[in-house]
């Protein structure tokens, strides 16, 4: 097994360093690998001026895997923008054909979008159970572990039955229950119990476990062995981005409403209450926070919970709406079985064996 080993710049050299030690004690143990060195990031530009010099992508092109450590450190950053360390990065990943690839392409589309909507679920749901339902912080958690549990149970199902189906067929069926479970959550208003909303949210999680697992099983089958690291961070990457993305989008669609709906309230309410709806226009925290909300009142509350409920729910038809675009994202997974997408591999076999 060749390995190409590109240190990089900053901690890099200390994390291949250490990583190295344990090629070293696997090799001992009659692992055959062969070491090949390319410079990368910011001390390739010191030696070659260029952060991804030739030589470097010859060398990865001609490994079984790519060992990289890291790159960027401040002392780069007043350099031109294409010389900076990271585009050595992005370099090799354009030369080495990534993107390519159509499976790596669908599993980058998907991710963004699901994980935008996951992210979504995961953060407003316990918000929605307190601010409007009443619930403990202790309560609301507890409506969460259905969710996980139907991502772990069906993380494990969705992986044999892609084996056995497709990818294509098990994504699209985890769509559709990431779809339907948003249709549910769009639907939730102030009579909604704990043990709705953990069936809600229960089959989210079953729609992630059908989407994630199969889309990186199907990643890592369609990839050189050279590029198994760079495609399985990409997708965990997109996954993180589209979270990211997702729950900014839907805090600006909730805080637009919040503020239009106690706006509202404030020109309405009775005098005694005009004060007290302002500042909790100012800060709706208060209405989370169990020490807070007991002091508000009956009548407080009872004027608020209209408002919460409107606003969080612009948060679920956000939702929705992503995750019917990743539901024609996941059309993009190329059909046909497992064994057929997957390019084929020589074993990595033992001295002697």
């Amino acid at each position: 097994m060749k390995i190409a080993i590109l240190s990089g710049d900053g901690i890099g050299p200390e994390i291949v360093r250490e990583a190295e030690r344990v090629l070293d004690a696997l090799a001992a143990e009659g692992l055959r690998i062969e070491k090949a060195y390319g410079a990368i990031g910011g001390a390739a530009y010191a030696s070659s001026g260029h952060p991804l010099p030739p030589a470097t992508l010859d060398v990865a092109r001609a490994a079984d895997a790519v060992l990289l450590g890291a790159v960027g450190a401040p002392k780069y950053d007043t350099l031109p923008r294409e010389m900076r360390p990271e585009q050595g990065i992005l370099g090799i990943r354009k030369a080495l054909g990534l993107f390519a690839n159509p499976i790596v392409r669908s599993a980058a589309i998907t991710g963004l979008l699901a994980g935008m909507a996951m992210f979504g679920a995961i953060t407003y749901v316990p918000l929605y159970l307190q601010a409007v339902t009443g619930t403990t912080a202790t309560q609301a958690g507890w409506v969460l572990i259905p969710f996980v549990f139907g991502w772990v149970v069906f993380s494990i199902v969705s992986a044999r039955l892609a084996l056995r189906i497709g990818y294509r067929r098990v994504v699209l069926t985890g769509m559709g229950a990431l779809v339907l479970a948003f249709v549910l959550l769009s639907g939730w208003n102030e009579s909604l119990t704990i043990g709705m909303a953990a069936r809600d949210i229960s089959l989210a999680g079953v729609g992630m476990g059908m989407i994630f697992v199969p889309m990186l099983i199907a990643v890592q089958s369609a990839v050189p062995r050279s590029l198994l690291g760079s495609a399985t961070s990409l997708t965990t990457f997109f996954r993180t981005i589209g979270g990211a993305v997702g729950v900014a989008v839907m805090g600006a669609a909730m805080t637009h409403r919040l503020e239009r709906g106690l706006a509202a309230m404030v020109t309405t309410a009775p005098d005694g209450m005009r004060d007290s709806l302002r500042e909790l226009a100012a800060h709706p925290d208060l209405v989370v926070n169990p020490l807070t909300r007991a002091a508000l009142g009956g009548d407080l509350l009872g004027q608020m919970r209209p408002a919460l409920a409107h606003a969080v729910g612009a948060v679920f038809m956000v939702g929705l709406v992503i995750a019917a675009l990743a539901l024609l994202s996941a059309l993009l997974v190329p059909a046909g079985h497992a064994r057929d997408l997957a390019i084929p591999r020589d074993p990595i076999t033992r001295p002697g064996a």
